[in-house]
């Protein structure tokens, strides 16, 4: 015990926020980041991860227009274009963008910037614990324990904005609470611009600015108080406008993102929901089987999934000791969540990114755990002993996440071994001949990520698309030039053969041939 309170001492010596910084910089480095964030698309959902990077790339070769956006897969304006706007503001793909024109285009760009947003997300998750809490040890544990999540950490240091869109709304709830605290009323205004900004990136992340709507609503209708004098949102026009305006930027996106697709007739980027009641029970089972036995050790460790359980229990026994305005938040980001997986069920099947977002409600979890211990067991929280104990469950869990990464990029969930020369041919393609805008047809890719790695735009065989001789006609009828085939299967393929006619050039497993009409 001595040591581990000379070891406190030290670390009390130093600022709290570098002490925690430096903590995020050992995780990121366990986790691999410094090598990770070289690598370009792959992996787990590397057709999606493709996608948001294509969009980027786009941007920077195609003259920076904001409000249309493109992608390397032609399969809008009758299969001539790639123009198709996602229903999350491209604000942060268009942010890239605009390094690539400082810097260069380059895939660690996109990588780097994702992380840097998620790692400071939660840096503020700790300084919103750090505020509640004030206890160094607890603050860095409770947020520290996120980053030990595989999903959290494979797509913190990766391509799809909903890592982003979590931190933005973790440093809003921070500005949210510090006005709750303090009645400052630029932390509010803070607030919602990240809650904005938040749903930006993903909308599904506006489920935080819901929640501050609804308590809003709940104080001015007098419902229930929140202060025992006065009250959290005092004055009611200069809280509701700037909410009424982060919702409205968010509509107006989604509604001209719906304009913009139905005018280039784009199906690319779905805006739909798919809720639970459309579907059977052999499908709902279906997915059910899929999330346990795939996808839940993703989420965390079942062990750190029984401490949540558990510590949500145990709030709910303490309630009366639990913070009225964190407690009513958690359980509105609780409602939020449920209808959020019934009105996208089917989506859990094949795709974890989706439950990142859900992550909000956890932070409450522990937000509202740590409160309630605080307040009604605070010796607890100074036990020696139960800081050792989770600090070894942290670090096992740590080295699960770890675990998991490598198996993300190394093991069987990775496509890399196979895919592996279309991250290197974009430079022999030069050197023959065929340039950025000269359109291929890719086979064997049931996705779209090889155009993205090759930066050819075309067509797969992806939705359909070149599956017979008739197909690949059409394909050339829409400019089609090149045909670029990887590996045995797709050559053995009989309606290709008369298609392989005049081969122009070979790298490693991918051979190239010239489309004629």
């Amino acid at each position: 015990m001595r040591f581990f309170k000379k070891v406190q001492a030290i670390n009390q010596s130093f600022n709290p926020n570098i002490r925690f910084a430096l903590l995020l910089v050992v995780f990121a480095i366990v986790y691999n980041y410094p090598s990770v964030t070289l690598k370009r698309p792959q992996s787990v959902h590397h057709w999606r991860q493709s996608d948001c990077a294509s969009i980027a790339l786009n941007y920077y070769q195609n003259g920076m227009h904001f409000f249309q956006p493109q992608t390397h897969n032609l399969t809008s304006d009758g299969s001539k274009s790639g123009y198709s706007a996602p229903s999350e503001i491209p604000i942060g793909y268009y942010f890239v963008a605009s390094l690539y024109k400082i810097f260069g285009y380059h895939d660690f760009i996109y990588r780097l910037v994702n992380t840097l947003i998620f790692l400071l997300g939660l840096f503020y998750l700790f300084k919103l614990c750090y505020m509640l809490f004030g206890d160094f040890f607890w603050s860095a544990a409770f947020s520290l324990f996120f980053f030990t999540s595989p999903v959290l950490v494979y797509y913190g240091n990766n391509f799809l904005s909903d890592s982003s869109a979590l931190a933005f709304a973790l440093i809003g709830w921070y500005f949210l609470l510090k006005f709750y605290f303090n009645r400052i009323r630029w932390d509010f205004l803070v607030a919602i611009l990240f809650f904005m900004l938040a749903g930006a990136f993903k909308v599904t992340a506006l489920m935080s600015l819901v929640a501050i709507s609804i308590l809003f609503l709940i104080e001015l209708l007098h419902i229930f108080k929140f202060r025992t004098e006065g009250k959290v949102f005092e004055k009611p026009v200069q809280t509701a406008l700037p909410i009424l305006l982060a919702f409205g930027v968010i509509a107006s996106w989604v509604f001209y993102a719906k304009y913009f697709n139905g005018l280039h007739n784009s199906v690319y980027f779905s805006t739909r929901i798919i809720p639970i009641w459309e579907l059977d029970s052999s499908q709902i089972q279906m997915v059910l089987d899929n999330v346990k036995g795939l996808w839940l050790s993703q989420y965390f460790h079942v062990y750190a999934l029984y401490f949540l359980s558990a510590a949500f229990l145990f709030t709910l026994v303490f309630i009366k000791k639990a913070n009225r305005f964190l407690m009513v938040a958690n359980f509105l980001l609780l409602l939020g969540t449920i209808a959020y997986v019934l009105l996208w069920f089917p989506t859990f099947k094949d795709h974890d990114y989706y439950t990142i977002n859900l992550y909000i409600l956890l932070v409450f979890v522990i937000v509202n755990f740590g409160w309630v211990l605080k307040n009604r067991f605070p010796k607890v929280l100074s036990c020696y002993f139960l800081k050792i104990l989770f600090l070894g469950f942290l670090l096992f869990n740590m080295n699960h996440s770890r675990n998991e990464m490598y198996g993300r990029y190394y093991g069987w969930w990775t496509e890399h071994p196979e895919y592996k020369d279309y991250h290197e041919v974009t430079p022999y393609l030069r050197s023959i001949g065929i340039a950025p805008m000269d359109t291929v047809v890719c086979l064997p890719d049931m996705t779209h990520f090889t155009l993205y790695l090759m930066n050819q735009s075309g067509w797969t065989g992806c939705l359909g698309y070149n599956a017979d001789s008739a197909a690949v006609e059409a394909s050339i009828e829409r400019g089609a030039k090149y045909l670029i085939l990887h590996g045995e299967e797709a050559g053995n393929r009989p309606y290709l053969q008369s298609f392989m006619t005049k081969p122009i050039g070979e790298f490693n497993s991918i051979k190239i041939f010239k489309l004629e009409k």
